[in-house]
């Protein structure tokens, strides 16, 4: 089980307890070169456990608070994120808790917690990129228009001018 709440001040809590204790490893296992849990996979967690903002351990910071704690069932299939600073804006914060089921529940929800934001941070930015690109088109439009009206309308402005001159001359 996991938890996320909001806190006013910031205080450091111990460090996760799923790290070392209660956890046991096979001893015949070994990694394969083509396994999930290749070097890339290990790269992208190292560069995910750098983002300045982003909890997913127990910890605390300024506005939100994490804490899991193993139970005596076996592995603890929750995975959780705080993520301050969401997207590149900071009035905006991600909170997630996964709950994993089955056998390989631990690793899906850990793999959806650290996904997740990421493609939602970049279908965000696409949207809002496509939005001013939407809005610069339309000021673009807007502005030709009136440029066209405004010439449109200074034209029709000096027709009757042109027309009584041409019936001054015609007469």
């Amino acid at each position: 089980m996991g938890s996320c709440l909001s806190a006013e001040s910031s205080r450091p809590l111990p460090s996760s307890p799923s790290g070392s204790l209660g956890v046991r490893r096979r001893k015949n296992s070994k990694r394969r070169l083509g396994s999930r849990t290749s070097s890339f996979d290990s790269r992208r967690e190292e560069q995910l456990h750098k983002i300045p903002g982003r909890m997913f351990l127990n910890g605390a910071s300024d506005f939100a608070s994490l804490f899991t704690q193993q139970g005596k069932k076996g592995t603890n299939q929750d995975a959780m994120i705080v993520w301050e600073n969401f997207g590149s804006r900071t009035d905006t914060v991600f909170c997630g808790v996964f709950d994993g089921h089955g056998p390989y529940g631990h690793m899906v929800a850990k793999r959806v917690r650290d996904s997740l934001p990421l493609k939602l941070s970049a279908h965000w930015e696409v949207n809002i990129n496509e939005d001013v690109l939407k809005e610069i088109s339309l000021n673009t439009t807007g502005s030709m228009n009136s440029e066209d009206t405004a010439f449109i309308s200074a034209d029709e402005e000096s027709r009757p001018s042109i027309d009584l001159e041409r019936n001054r001359k015609a007469a």
